[in-house]
């Protein structure tokens, strides 16, 4: 049976697309398989068809013979990730991106997100899903900027985001430093300080929030005093050739700049 199973199914997802007996027989293989990455790898194909399957229920992410399941549709979108299959994956994603809240690990979906990110150039649609979210300032969005933190080569992709969500005063100033955290998390990965035109905005009248980002990027014990002694260096409005120099090397070292 697995075997008449196999050859009516496919491993190509655009066929499986096209042709629900071969969808069908795919789904028939997975209940059969065994626990190993076959099983894994035919999930993740199939879940890429499956964009708009219903939410799972907080508590059934651990349920493996769910394939609808977020901890199994984030292992298949893992999975898909190691096998180089961008597109499938970020279908996956971006599926769980719109509903993200409750039923779905935050921190692993951010992680994965920023991880397909890293590719030149990003999936556009991918792109859309973590801008929206970043904009709405959700659970999710948190999650994403921390994710898009620790990877700098992710968060290239939002950094125009990052840094339009930073200088937006209608934003509560928490949210806003966590987006700079991010931003400059790319600047500080490259050891390449941000442009002059790109920190002259928020320097003129919130330097505070950025120099506040840069100690806490750098894990500073205290981000608050390494702050204000780089606000006494630059002052808020004064015109300062150093300025993004220094931000750079608060951001790398978070301590004193000589």
């Amino acid at each position: 049976l697995a075997a008449a199973l196999a050859a009516a199914s496919s491993d190509d997802e655009v066929r499986l697309a096209a042709d629900p007996a071969a969808r069908d027989a795919a789904a028939a293989r997975w209940w059969l398989l065994p626990a190993t990455l076959e099983r894994r790898l035919l999930f993740a194909r199939i879940a890429a068809l499956l964009p708009e399957a219903p939410p799972v229920a907080a508590g059934d992410d651990d349920d493996d013979d769910d394939p609808h399941s977020a901890a199994n549709r984030l292992a298949a979108a893992a999975d898909l990730l190691d096998a180089g299959r961008l597109d499938a994956a970020v279908t996956v994603l971006v599926a769980l991106l719109r509903k993200a809240e409750g039923a779905v690990a935050l921190r692993r979906l951010g992680a994965l997100t920023a991880r397909a990110l890293e590719h030149d150039p990003p999936p556009p649609e991918l792109t859309e899903a973590v801008d929206k979210h970043l904009h709405t300032g959700d659970a999710t969005a948190d999650a994403l900027l921390e994710a898009l933190t620790a990877d700098p080569t992710g968060a290239y992709a939002l950094h125009e985001t990052l840094l339009a969500l930073g200088t937006d005063v209608s934003r509560p100033d928490p949210y806003r430093v966590r987006a700079l955290t991010a931003w400059l998390a790319i600047w500080s990965a490259t050891r390449t300080p941000p442009s002059d035109a790109a920190i002259a905005p928020i320097a003129r009248a919130d330097a505070g929030l950025l120099a506040l980002a840069a100690a806490r990027l750098a894990g500073a014990a205290d981000p608050v005093g390494v702050a204000l002694d780089h606000l006494a260096r630059h002052p808020l409005g004064a015109p300062d050739d150093a300025r993004a120099d220094d931000l750079l090397a608060l951001a790398v070292r978070g301590a004193r700049v000589p």
